[in-house]
């Protein structure tokens, strides 16, 4: 991940998992002028996918 303030490369000081499944991430710029630290969080997808009817399931099978 790139440096909210400068633009460089990031490195992860520390994670920590949430009972929620969600991930806390705080980062630290490599640039040691910079030095600017912020905080990602990342949540997994939990959207469900959609049904496929009769004639996709189809297609998708001669696909592979």
């Amino acid at each position: 991940m790139k440096c909210l303030q400068c633009g460089s490369d990031t490195r992860v000081t520390t994670t920590y998992q949430n009972v929620d499944l969600t991930t806390k991430r705080r980062r630290e710029c490599i640039v040691e002028k910079c030095g600017f630290r912020f905080t990602t969080r990342e949540k997994p997808e939990t959207g469900e996918r959609p049904e496929l009817d009769e004639q996709e399931r189809r297609v998708r099978d001669n696909e592979d």
